[in-house]
């Protein structure tokens, strides 16, 4: 009896494990492959009011029509102009660069700027210091290669496109602010 039962199990398998997907698609879950937020699990949501956004808030938006991603898509960094990353900074923060690391309202972080990339060509960067509108947030990635908002400058709130919430992620997060 049993036998006959795991002779049916290479035909059900992948029909269950196709549903499960489908599902879990359904119901917004995401998978996040780059290193710019932690490898996983995440449950895709609407982008709450303005207000409601908050430091360290996993957002997700795209950038097309940015020079300097267009740039970046130009130089292999990655395909597409749609990015997740971390709010780092909201409106009325002001945003500098002293001795090679980003400053968040005087308050220091361990985040550096990099004048060159890893084929040592020069990347772009925003006049600093930048003071953020009603509308704009400073994203950053988690890893210290991240090509963010230190390269590119600012991002509308208009932009944002989802909100990402860690269901199961595969390591912790590198950020250090």
């Amino acid at each position: 009896m049993i036998k006959k039962a795991f002779r049916y199990l290479p035909i059900i398998s992948p029909l269950i494990l196709v549903s499960v997907l489908l599902i879990l698609k359904m119901v917004g879950v995401k998978y996040n492959e780059t290193d710019s937020i932690p490898m996983g699990f995440y449950l895709s949501s609407e982008i709450p009011q303005i207000h409601k956004l908050k430091d360290k808030t996993i957002v997700v938006y795209d950038s097309i029509g940015n020079a300097a991603v267009d740039l970046a898509i130009s130089r292999g960094y990655f395909k597409q102009p749609s990015f997740c990353k971390y709010i780092a900074g909201k409106p009325g923060d002001t945003i500098e660069v002293n001795y090679g690391y980003i400053t968040i309202n005087g308050r220091h972080t361990k985040v550096k700027m990099k004048t060159n990339d890893f084929a040592n060509r020069p990347l772009p960067y925003p006049d600093y210091p930048l003071v953020l509108k009603a509308d704009e947030f400073f994203i950053l990635g988690d890893h210290p290669e991240s090509y963010d908002s230190r390269y590119y400058g600012l991002v509308k709130y208009s932009d944002l496109s989802a909100l990402y919430t860690p269901l199961f992620t595969f390591r912790r997060s590198m950020i250090k602010w």
